[in-house]
């Protein structure tokens, strides 16, 4: 059955990962039947779905013409809170994501069909600029950093919260070793002066870390990655997808997302190195200023802590050994200037060293 699968799509699916799609697709809308379902390009998430691109020609479906959509499957916990969150950013910001079409779960297996989301993703505008023409990535910058501001304002909820950047690098420590076994420092001394493995470091980080409080919490993204923001020129409209992680947390998580998947885009050229540092730079004076129209006074400690995380659980993702070494080493300076400071002044008085965003 497998295999005649594969010869009729082309793609490698197990028989209930197909049972899964033909009923989450007759629950949506569409037909069941493979003569008239196109199923394209599945392929495995980093987040361990599958994920595919269904389509067929317009067919009503409860007062809704249903042309295309997103289909996802996976762990049903994932699934379903994915499912949740979409329904709670319709319900504060329509039309910022995708409108559920189908939902189905079968024993610990859950599937998901969304409506696909016209435009191109956020790094697609960046890179597809031709050199000089920065217009229409200038409009979605601006469009993406007036929706934010507009999504942290309205779901701000006052009240110190904790943050757990260094706990959420250490839940990820072992996949990071598993593909880049040597990015593990060990201690060592030369003369007098010493250096903490990096395990130590990181124990020592999350104990500075447990002093610091969010002073507010928004709704955030959760994986704010620059590839998981479309931009539709057309409509002038930014949205979301990808959205598993949402919560009520620190702001700052997503800022450091944000900057950081920009950062590891493995692009070299230096023009379009320029540019993707210039969205950067836009993206973290757009943070800063918000924070100190919020008199958010620990904003530069709270995201040195966020940039360690996400500089270093980004070496997972990246093959190129001397670009994710890049990335390790900013990780570790960032660690080291917060516990060199840890014991010396207030966490209101720290700096970024803003040269680790920029390469």
């Amino acid at each position: 059955g497998e295999a005649l699968i594969f010869a009729i799509t082309g793609q490698r699916i197990k028989i209930e990962q197909f049972e899964a799609l033909k009923q989450t697709l007759a629950l949506s809308g569409f037909s069941d039947s493979l003569a008239e379902v196109d199923f394209q390009s599945i392929w495995g998430s980093r987040s361990g779905c599958r994920i595919g691109r269904v389509d067929h020609k317009p067919e009503r479906s409860a007062g809704r013409d249903v042309t295309g959509g997103i289909y996802k499957e996976g762990v049903l916990s994932k699934i379903r809170q994915e499912r949740d969150n979409i329904e709670r950013w319709r319900k504060i910001f329509p039309g910022l994501v995708a409108e559920i079409y189908g939902f189905h779960q079968e024993g610990e297996k859950g599937s998901l069909l969304v409506e696909f989301l016209p435009g191109c993703t956020l790094d697609e505008v960046m890179l597809g600029s031709a050199p000089g023409d920065d217009d229409i990535l200038a409009n979605a910058l601006f469009i993406l950093r007036q929706t934010v501001k507009d999504i942290w304002e309205t779901t701000k909820k006052d009240g110190e919260i904790k943050t757990d950047y260094m706990k959420q690098l250490k839940s990820r420590l072992d996949g990071v070793l598993q593909v880049h076994p040597n990015l593990r420092r060990l201690p060592s001394v030369i003369g007098g002066a010493g250096a903490q493995s990096s395990e130590k470091l990181l124990a020592r980080c999350a104990e500075l870390e447990d002093e610091l409080r969010a002073p507010f919490s928004v709704f955030i993204h959760g994986d704010f990655n620059i590839n998981n923001v479309v931009y539709t020129h057309e409509t002038q409209q930014v949205q979301f997808i990808d959205l598993y992680r949402s919560r009520d947390f620190d702001y700052i998580q997503d800022v450091s997302v944000f900057l950081v998947s920009n950062f590891r885009l493995p692009i070299f050229d230096p023009t379009l190195r320029a540019r993707i540092n210039s969205v950067i730079e836009g993206f973290y004076l757009f943070a800063r200023g918000f924070a100190e129209s919020q008199n958010d006074t620990t904003f530069d400690a709270r995201l040195a802590f966020a940039l360690a995380r996400s500089f270093f659980t980004s070496t997972r993702f990246e093959l190129n050994f001397v670009f994710a070494k890049a990335m390790f080493h900013r990780a570790i300076f960032v660690m080291e200037k917060l516990c060199d400071w840890g014991n010396r002044a207030p966490w209101e008085e720290f700096r970024l060293p803003e040269d680790v965003l920029y390469y």
